[in-house]
């Protein structure tokens, strides 16, 4: 058995701004993001986590430091945790980007790779790989991972089985909880996109 515990990171001034940022690594943790951080590092103190794991990005490293610092533990960095690539559509506004996405249907978008970015089956298929091992690693663990909405997503869609269209739908705010234990080979669902840490913010 293993509990996963998949955490997006605090508000960045991109976020504020309505920004995609992808792997533009100039994104920062707004004062909001870091009061975010230190609220979730509070909750996480009652969830008995064994091993933290995040993306290298400048605002999950931000947010991972914070909660690291509570909990006392060492954090383990991962490229492989990163947002997904979006090339030329970084730092532009991000509800334009997907108004022209979601004229694509699914299929098509699956395959989609913007100039400079990657795909999305490019970008699954290196989540896949890296958490089979990160899974077969921490056996018995608990283990939180301070990561990215769209790499949250993919993995939900991944690990949980949620058909590509619906997992489009799947909005995670800024330091959600999405937590999913998993037994002999099967997922179970404890929480999903949990905020109620930020009810005082």
């Amino acid at each position: 058995m293993i509990t996963l515990i998949l955490a997006r990171h605090g508000e960045t001034d991109w976020n504020r701004d309505g920004r995609l940022a992808g792997l533009t690594d100039k994104p920062v943790l707004t004062k909001k993001g870091k009061k975010q951080a230190e609220a979730l590092a509070k909750k996480l103190q009652d969830l008995a986590v064994d091993v933290v794991y995040s993306s290298r990005l400048k605002r999950a490293a931000q947010t991972a430091q914070i909660i690291a610092k509570t909990l006392d533990k060492k954090i383990i960095y991962s490229k492989y945790l990163n947002e997904r690539s979006w090339g030329i559509y970084e730092g532009k506004d991000k509800e334009s980007v997907f108004k022209k996405l979601d004229q694509m249907d699914v299929k098509r978008r699956f395959d989609y790779k913007p100039i400079g970015g990657e795909s999305w089956r490019e970008f699954e298929k290196k989540l896949l790989k890296f958490f089979k091992r990160l899974i077969g690693k921490n056996e018995g663990q608990t283990v939180l991972v301070i990561t990215h909405g769209g790499t949250i997503r993919a993995l939900f869609h991944i690990l949980k089985n949620v058909n590509r269209e619906k997992s489009l739908d799947l909005k995670f705010h800024n330091t959600s909880l999405t937590t999913l234990k998993m037994v002999d080979g099967r997922v179970e669902e404890e929480l999903i996109n949990d905020i109620s840490h930020l009810k005082p913010i």
